[in-house]
């Protein structure tokens, strides 16, 4: 079997026909999965990135705000953020992953990249800006956004939308909170 073609082993240089393609197919897939993360994982964490900068240099402080009923302390904030963000970006990598059409994906993806475009500036709109009612509007915009994202997101693969769903959940419950701090206000 020495020097024999098809031999995978590579112990002793030798360099044969699977070999190289085994390398060859394992250096695509990773390099496939690369660009996967950089198409769903990276844009979720420049979004909570720039949200996170619009809320530090915001005029608003939530402490000081008159709060609707069932308004959660601060802290629960960046918690349920980060959560969301990692179920979302598993979300748009589970997509990605399973859609061969190319049209499909960019359909779905760049739905993704507009609602995680609406997530961002929302945080200027309500904390750096302090435009409540206006941030309503937009938060309802990213909600219709978002489950328009869900609908093609879980045709396409079930996970992919039932990690999609908390996210639905947290931006509806962000909504109430987002009118009655606006009324309150």
């Amino acid at each position: 079997m020495d020097g024999h073609p098809y031999v995978i082993d590579d112990y002793f240089g030798q360099k044969g026909i699977l070999s190289i393609l085994t390398k060859l197919i394992i250096h695509d897939n990773m390099k496939e999965k690369f660009k996967r993360i950089l198409r769903t994982i990276l844009p979720v964490i420049v979004t909570g990135l720039i949200g996170s900068i619009f809320m530090m240099i915001g005029k608003v402080d939530y402490n000081n705000l008159v709060k609707p009923p069932l308004s959660p302390n601060k802290i629960v904030f960046p918690i349920a953020w980060s959560i969301l963000y990692v179920l979302i970006g598993i979300s748009a990598f589970l997509y990605d992953k399973k859609v061969t059409i190319k049209e499909d994906k960019i359909k779905g993806l760049i739905i993704y990249y507009i609602g995680l475009f609406f997530n961002a500036f929302w945080t200027l709109f309500y904390f750096t800006l302090d435009m409540k009612v206006f941030s309503s509007i937009w938060l309802g915009a990213l909600y219709v956004i978002s489950a328009s994202n869900y609908v093609i997101f879980s045709r396409k693969n079930k996970i992919s939308g039932y990690l999609f769903l908390p996210y639905l959940v947290w931006l509806l419950f962000a909504l109430y909170l987002n009118i009655g701090t606006a009324i309150l206000n």
